[in-house]
């Protein structure tokens, strides 16, 4: 069965098993940020793959929309898979590895103080309170 045919059985069968309540919401954000992923992947692919100089801008801007910390452990052996990537693009790459770590930064600042997809209290010590 190949990976997305894997994946969309996995998450029909997580959607079945929690349709209600707070494992429902923890669902909904795993799965949109999965789909993020998916996202980023796909368009950096074909920034790395474009034909034209045009195509690559664009595919780049919208992988750039999309990039969370998870990119970084796909980045490199995606990159490194072409050795015939342009100096351009390689270059590209390179100038605009500070918007990458900026966008990856905010993500992971919009994430802070939650758990599981759920707002954690940061005023108390404790749990109960």
């Amino acid at each position: 069965m190949p990976a997305e045919e894997r994946d969309a059985a996995d998450w029909a069968a997580l959607t079945a098993a929690t349709s209600e309540g707070w494992l429902k919401q923890v669902r909904l954000a795993a799965w949109t940020s999965s789909e993020r992923d998916r996202f980023a992947r796909v368009w950096f692919v074909r920034f790395l793959d474009a034909s034209g100089d045009e195509e690559a801008y664009a595919a780049f801007e919208l992988f750039l929309s999309a990039i969370d910390g998870r990119a970084g452990r796909w980045i490199g052996p995606l990159t490194q898979a072409r050795p015939q990537l342009s100096r351009a693009r390689s270059a590209h790459l390179r100038a605009n590895n500070a918007r990458l770590n900026s966008r990856s930064k905010r993500i992971r600042e919009e994430l802070k103080g939650c758990l599981y997809a759920t707002t954690t209290k940061s005023e108390s010590q404790a749990l109960w309170d």
